[in-house]
């Protein structure tokens, strides 16, 4: 019997995701400066009425958010999970199927986390490409 420890990879299912596409100088500023880990999730924040930033980040522990989202960014082929930055705001901790049996059991709770995004990569760019600011910032 083999006693070493093995690592279970989970596939996700991309058959019912959303797919976020970003203009082309922002997603070759992403394919160069990704590193290749399966670690990486990104949050779209909008920041004005035609401008975005994207955050880069790592996980240790993936939340439920970052292991259940259907939103994913696609980055040289590879889709990535996404979050929004007001999934800190609004979205439960729990699962959907967590929430509705704690409804119907009556129980209503509104239970968050932060998403930290000091000193994370950043790309800050206009609906058009247009690069604003590019590096590590907040």
């Amino acid at each position: 019997m083999d006693c070493s420890s093995k690592t279970k990879v989970v596939q996700r299912d991309y058959s019912k995701g959303i797919v976020y596409v970003l203009p082309g100088t922002v997603q070759k500023l992403l394919v160069d400066r990704i590193i290749e880990d399966n670690k990486i999730y990104f949050i779209l924040k909008k920041t004005n009425e035609m401008e975005f930033r994207i955050y880069q980040a790592t996980y240790v522990i993936p939340n439920n958010w970052i292991k259940n989202t259907s939103r994913y960014i696609s980055v040289g082929g590879k889709l990535y999970p996404l979050l929004f930055d007001f999934d800190d705001s609004f979205a439960n901790t729990e699962t959907a199927e967590e929430f509705l049996n704690d409804y119907k059991q009556g129980i209503y709770k509104r239970t968050q986390a932060g998403i930290v995004r000091e000193h994370l990569y950043q790309i800050d760019f206009t609906f058009y490409g247009e690069i604003l600011y590019e590096g590590f910032g907040e």
